[in-house]
């Protein structure tokens, strides 16, 4: 591929598994290998900060996202000596941010004290109070984990430490937007995500698969902005945040679609594997695609993953896909053709459109705010 079209790419996410294993057994983890206590080498590290740093895609801002797996299983001292590998290897002029997204149940005092002491950002996986929690995310012997979540939770603002909690959204949870609101506020928690429960990976099917789901996430939202509106808590929700943006400044979509783009997030697994767009491809098996590993740090530079075939399938594939949201989608301007692993795991194929995912985190949620905003400028 000529340098002329390399040059366009540029890394914004490094996506790094230091382990696939996970310490809780979530009913609705994509993840296949979440039992093996692989952890990524030392070699490893060096040859993928090696390969992201010398690469043609690099820009002046890395973020670094340790996950894939519960990264804080691999402990402290692992995580000292891969920042001064990462140290060692990045050049002047680049800075760089480490996030790690965990289920929280591991944090310690020393985990806070690194955290700080590297400027690293954090997030918590909780999906609400105990009831709701521990329904879905549990220990492997089929204990929940709510109890532990929290006392992370708190030691995190014992220390004064910012996160962000990410909240899975299942058909239990669409019913109590009352229940979830109060348990942020009560909590003190500023900064929520929500996920809705994807089919994804090895999770093959959702409980929000079914013909009322959009009516029930609508009707969620809608109850969820209300509270916001009328209590004004000291909270921000990232898909009200993202849709009134989107709305109010159409330049938003200048910044395109990072998981459906070449190289801005690129994933290593464990092994040294190379993938990019959607992260959760890594490590997972389609009858359709031999493998969605383009290459391996310790034999391949990042520049090779262009001319690697199964590359150049995966990718006509996914253009072709948001072609197809382009010409048929009237949300295309805010969604910029949605999620490939979501098409691939929901519909078979990237070369598709709607999925069960665009439905709810992307159409229902610009739906909500805009009749909103509409309301608000006395447009209805």
């Amino acid at each position: 591929m000529p340098s002329a079209s390399v040059s366009k790419f540029k890394i914004e996410t490094l996506v790094l598994q230091s382990t696939p294993f996970c310490n809780i057994d979530c009913s609705y983890c994509y993840l296949p290998d979440r039992t093996s206590k692989a952890l990524m080498s030392e070699q490893t590290l060096e040859r993928a900060f090696s390969r992201v740093f010398s690469s043609p895609f690099l820009g002046d801002h890395l973020t670094v996202l340790w996950h894939a797996g519960e990264p804080l299983v691999a402990g402290v001292d692992y995580y000292r000596h891969a920042f001064d590998i990462l140290e060692r290897c990045k050049p002047s002029g680049v800075s760089v941010t480490c996030h790690f997204q965990t289920n929280g149940t591991l944090l310690t005092q020393a985990w806070v004290d690194f955290l700080a002491d590297s400027s690293s950002k954090i997030g918590l996986s909780i999906d609400g109070p105990a009831d709701l929690h521990d329904r879905t995310r549990k220990t492997r012997s089929g204990n929940g984990t709510f109890q532990r979540s929290m006392q992370g939770l708190r030691l995190l603002q014992k220390n004064n430490l910012p996160f962000h909690v990410i909240t899975v959204l299942t058909k239990e949870s669409l019913g109590c937007p009352d229940k979830l609101f109060e348990f942020y506020v009560e909590n003190d928690i500023r900064q929520v995500a929500f996920n809705v429960e994807e089919i994804e990976g090895v999770h093959s099917s959702s409980s929000l698969q079914s013909q009322d789901s959009d009516r029930q996430m609508k009707e969620f939202l809608r109850r969820f902005l209300d509270l916001l509106t009328e209590r004004r808590p000291k909270l921000s929700i990232r898909e009200f945040d993202g849709a009134f943006h989107a709305i109010v400044n159409p330049k938003s979509a200048d910044y395109g679609n990072p998981m459906a783009e070449p190289m801005r997030f690129v994933s290593v697994g464990v092994d040294g594997d190379i993938s990019t767009f959607s992260p959760e491809l890594l490590g997972t098996r389609s009858c359709r695609y031999p493998s969605f590993a383009f290459g391996n740090v310790h034999a391949d530079a990042l520049v090779d993953v262009l001319t690697n075939p199964i590359f150049k399938e995966v990718n006509s594939d996914i253009q072709a896909g948001i072609q197809g949201c382009r010409n048929s989608c009237q949300y295309f301007d805010v969604c910029l053709g949605g999620v490939p692993g979501n098409k691939l795991f929901e519909n078979g194929s990237f070369a598709t459109c709607e999925t069960l995912f665009c439905r709810l985190a992307k159409k229902a949620v610009v739906d909500v705010v805009l009749e909103r905003v509409e309301r608000n400028l006395g447009l209805t």
